[in-house]
């Protein structure tokens, strides 16, 4: 996932630095490639999610079947998603205008004016992998809630044993739903003005729309980091800890300064 949301850090450097050019309209070095980029970075971030919930599902739900915690299964999970997210966006290069430069965004990537392409990568890359991740999650969650009570019900000496595990599970599940949520929005600008122009191409959108489009992208990316910053307690501690050392380096304690 950290390999996908540095891609698009990338293309969004990429983009701003030409951004301030007189003729970056015309002279924006490889224009579908840069298209391209952002549907891998997009796409792919969506599908790490996806192998994570699987590999969360492997360990809670099917913990009874050893062959699916192996590594051998967990890297097929990896490669598999590095292929169908650099393979599967190639399709739009053989579509007219499948990658191009909408003027209204002012980007270079699948433009919403060609209903086809666009349709294809908000299913295969957006829809899919959110709607899969989301059932995961929820079959997670209500497996360790079900698991929760019946063993109560049967042993309470047992229930008190295994309740930190279950409820450990039922949290995690929850927050990475909330996270999923959160993220959903990320592409949901985009899908209203693929079906905008496809339902009312006489009425164009307004141009402000284009650029909440492109902008809710990146923010929704960025809004997932920060959501798993905070959810995740090891590293919001690792971080705590990180900042703590650095201000004691950059403003050291009166009386451990050498005379």
């Amino acid at each position: 996932m950290t390999a996908f949301t540095f891609a698009h850090a990338v293309y969004d450097c990429i983009t701003a630095i030409y951004g301030f050019r007189q003729d970056w309209a015309r002279e924006q070095p490889l224009c579908a490639f840069t298209g391209y980029v952002l549907v891998i970075s997009a796409a792919g971030t969506h599908h790490a999610h996806l192998v994570e919930a699987l590999s969360r599902l492997f360990f809670t739900v099917f913990f009874k079947r050893k062959f699916l915690q192996t590594y051998r299964v967990h890297w097929c999970l990896i490669i598999g998603n590095w292929l169908f997210t650099t393979l599967a966006p190639i399709l739009p290069f053989f579509y007219e205008y499948g990658y191009s430069y909408e003027e209204e965004s002012r980007l270079c990537y699948p433009t919403t004016k060609q209903f086809t392409t666009s349709m294809y990568l908000i299913v295969v890359g957006y829809v899919t992998p959110l709607s899969l991740t989301l059932v995961i999650y929820f079959i997670i969650w209500h497996t360790a809630r079900m698991s929760l009570r019946r063993t109560m019900n049967r042993d309470e000496n047992n229930g008190t044993r295994l309740m930190p595990h279950a409820k450990r599970e039922m949290k995690l599940a929850r927050n990475l739903l909330i996270a999923q949520g959160l993220f959903s929005y990320g592409g949901t600008p985009y899908l209203i003005l693929v079906i905008w122009q496809k339902v009312a191409p006489q009425a164009p959108p307004p141009e402000s729309l284009y650029l909440i489009a492109a902008d809710f992208i990146s923010l929704s990316i960025t809004l997932l980091i920060i959501v798993h910053l905070v959810m995740n307690k090891e590293m919001k501690d690792a971080l705590i800890n990180y900042l703590k050392k650095y201000q004691q380096r950059i403003y050291p304690k009166i009386g451990t300064i050498p005379t």
